[in-house]
């Protein structure tokens, strides 16, 4: 049964690509796999590995379900491109921008809050205390006694 299983998977992969007109070579391109590779599979004279066909698949853009047991769609949908109108174009620009400041500033809170989690946790350790410069902790702030 597997080798049976394996022999779909390869015949349908090999016609796909066929198909889309891609050659092997152009299959192989960025993969990181050889054309040799693609081709002995498709020839009957290797089995795909699991990281082979995951790049087979990503790059003929096939359903996995599809490749495995022939069922559903044959090509992943196509992810649908958003065309902003050219009277919106400066605004999206400014609200990038906007966004972009914002990310900035809630960076810059969050490392600011985790290093006052380690000075908390410093303090609560016992690291930071010597007997002539305690400090009292009041909230998120710090004060010397008798100031």
């Amino acid at each position: 049964m597997q080798e049976l299983f394996s022999e779909q998977i390869r015949e349908r992969l090999r016609a796909t690509r066929k198909e889309t007109g891609m050659t092997l070579e152009e299959l192989a391109d960025g993969t990181g796999f050889a054309m040799t590779t693609f081709s002995s599979v498709e020839n009957g004279h290797d089995a795909p590995s699991p990281r082979l066909l995951e790049a087979w698949i990503r790059r003929l853009r096939l359903n996995e379900r599809w490749v495995f047991d022939g069922t559903g769609r044959k090509f992943q949908p196509a992810r649908a491109l958003i065309i902003i109108p050219p009277n919106e174009l400066r605004s999206s620009k400014a609200r990038a921008g906007a966004l972009r400041d914002q990310a900035s500033f809630l960076i810059e809170q969050a490392e600011q809050l985790e290093h006052e989690i380690r000075e908390s946790e410093a303090y609560h350790r016992g690291k930071d205390r010597s007997p002539a410069g305690k400090s009292e902790v009041v909230g998120r702030t710090q004060s010397k006694p008798g100031r």
